[in-house]
């Protein structure tokens, strides 16, 4: 259960990352 939590709270963080990318790129336009 912990390791598949870990996955689940790197797979949010890397979603939100890219996200936070496109706001960044979009926000620089």
């Amino acid at each position: 259960a912990a390791s598949m939590l870990l996955l689940f709270v790197s797979f949010t963080w890397k979603a939100l990352a890219s996200y936070a990318g496109v706001l960044a790129v979009l926000g620089t336009v």
